[in-house]
């Protein structure tokens, strides 16, 4: 920012000005300012960064030694008290293959370095031989320079003197010119002076006369002579000069001579060296050759131990995965070893009564092992049994709950009576079921109830009903379906135990162990939209087998 004084001398000065420069040296003491507080700020947080992650990695570096003692102290623990003699023999035979591994990866170490070390002072030394070379051919260049330059002075100082000979000559043609003028001048005025003193014996002029002719020719022979003079002793002073430069020049062209016949005699020296170095050149290519094909000799041979110190160190890891393995199966057997003291006499303490808990657990098992043979029995009977009678029903294997298919003929929306269809059914599976679930008295001793159990669609006056709902709308469905599914399991229930209706074999024995339950629509998952009709869902949905009443028998495990 410049402050021109010539447009502001004759303004008067309002203050605006100043005070726009105070304002504007103001504001930027307040940008320095804060400059330098956030470049405090910064360096003292990167020094109390640095502090801190120097203090980490202290106390990182003091756990790290603390672990290494407390391992050191509790493998020598382990080897001098708790290890078996074949864990002490394999470790110290690691231990030796790795210090023996350590000892030959110095020692090839030690070989490569020497190596190197000599290949890089065989280098060094080729280096300066070339930088030999190097300056003796520039030196050889240089003075060849000179040479041509010398050579160069020589023939324009040769031109230069036979210029000044060639003006030396040419002044004395002048002298000699202006020589002849003064003789031509001094005769022409003896002839003049004959001349009037012809005419003064003749009385042609008066004494006078003839004096005043006889100074005028004289001053004019004089001056003339006199400027020949001057221009003669001019011509002879630069004469004198001329000649003066030119033994000047001679004595230079003598001496640059001379510096030519020495620099003639240097260049014959630097082309012996030169002759000598280029021989030694040739010597030293053929020791580079040697040295490049023992170097290469040597980087095979390197290559080849790098692939050993390879192959070592991949063992070397080997041997530490092995040893690292090993201590980790110490310190895990340590671990464990602890583990099992402590955890011995606490087993030793439950072990009568684990005794005791497993001849009960083994009596419970073989109970449960009992109970599920006895359902598989019954089961496989049930469906053996339905096959023969002709029965479509789907039984589980495992629990033997039966459901049995009534075809078209299921109960009809908001009805428990039984069509004579599924009455004609329940003729064919009662007889059966009760065969094969209380035929064999072993069996029949497992039985402690059957259930007839009794379910309905999820519907209520036309509309879907969502099975999770608990609003007053909702708990109605839910209690009318309820008992619905009541009824549908008591009409069952009373049509096979009414001798007017039906009568088989186990009818009375069978009808204490009966129990008639109703489920609604609770057991169905179902997410489905409330504002959907029942017809809505029955067409998308099974609601005939949502209206299906079980059968299940339950095995008393205390028998």
């Amino acid at each position: 920012m410049a402050f021109h004084y010539e447009q502001h001398k004759n303004h008067q000065d309002s203050g605006s000005f100043w005070t726009s420069y105070s304002d504007l040296f103001l504001g930027m003491s307040v940008i320095f300012l804060l400059l330098y507080v956030t470049t405090s700020l910064r360096t003292g947080t990167d020094g109390y960064r640095a502090a801190m992650e120097n203090r980490r990695l202290t106390q990182k570096v003091e756990d790290l030694e603390n672990q290494l003692k407390t391992y050191d102290s509790i493998r020598k623990s382990y080897l001098q008290s708790e290890a078996s003699k074949d864990e002490t023999q394999i470790y110290n035979e690691l231990m030796d293959k790795l210090t023996l591994l350590k000892e030959e990866t110095k020692e090839e170490k030690l070989k490569l370095r020497r190596a190197a070390n000599d290949n890089a002072k065989k280098e060094e030394a080729l280096n300066q031989y070339q930088q030999m070379i190097r300056n003796v051919i520039n030196a050889n260049v240089m003075a060849k320079t000179k040479i041509r330059t010398r050579e160069q002075v020589i023939t324009d100082q040769d031109a230069e003197i036979t210029g000044q000979a060639q003006e030396i000559n040419d002044l004395k043609v002048d002298v000699a010119k202006k020589q002849d003028a003064i003789d031509d001048a001094e005769n022409k005025l003896k002839e003049q002076l004959a001349q009037l003193k012809a005419s003064y014996k003749a009385h042609r002029v008066t004494q006078a006369v003839y004096e005043n002719k006889v100074k005028a020719l004289k001053a004019q022979s004089e001056s003339t002579i006199a400027s020949l003079e001057g221009q003669i002793e001019t011509t002879e002073n630069e004469i004198k000069r001329k000649s003066a430069e030119l033994n000047a020049t001679k004595n230079l062209l003598a001496t640059t001579e001379v510096q030519k016949q020495a620099l003639a005699g240097e260049k014959a020296a630097l082309l012996g060296e030169k002759t000598a170095l280029e021989e030694k050149t040739a010597a030293l290519a053929g020791e580079r050759a040697a040295l490049q094909g023992r170097n290469a000799a040597l980087a095979g041979e390197r290559a080849a131990l790098q692939g050993k110190n390879a192959a070592l160190q991949g063992e070397n890891a080997s041997l530490q995965g092995a040893n690292e393995s090993l201590q980790g199966d110490i310190e895990s057997l340590q671990g464990k070893n602890a583990a099992l003291r402590a955890q011995k006499q606490f087993l030793e303490g439950e072990k009568s009564a684990l005794g005791g808990k497993l001849k009960d657990t083994e009596g419970l098992l073989a109970k449960a092992q009992a109970e599920r043979d006895a359902r598989r029995r019954i089961a496989k009977d049930i469906i053996d049994s339905f096959q023969k009678a002709g029965v479509n029903a789907k039984v589980d294997p495992m629990t033997g709950e039966v459901e049995i298919n009534f075809g078209d003929s299921y109960f009809d929306n908001d009805s428990a009576r039984l069509k004579d269809q599924m009455k004609e059914i329940l003729r064919r599976a009662m007889p059966a079921y009760s065969k094969s679930l209380l035929g064999d008295p072993k069996l029949a001793k497992k039985i402690s109830s059957v259930e007839i159990i009794g379910f309905a669609s999820p519907t209520f006056q036309g509309k879907y009903v969502d099975p999770n709902n608990l609003s007053p709308e909702g708990r109605r469905a839910v209690d009318y379906n309820l008992d619905l599914s009541y009824q549908r399991a008591k009409s069952m229930f009373q049509f096979v135990f009414d001798e007017r209706n039906l009568k088989f074999n186990y009818q009375k024995e069978l009808l204490p162990l009966i129990k008639v339950t109703g489920r609604s629509f609770l057991a169905e998952s179902i997410s489905r939209n409330p504002a959907d009709t029942g017809n809505d869902f029955c067409e998308t949905h099974d609601c005939r087998r949502a209206q299906r009443v079980l059968i299940r028998f339950n095995v008393d495990e205390k028998q």
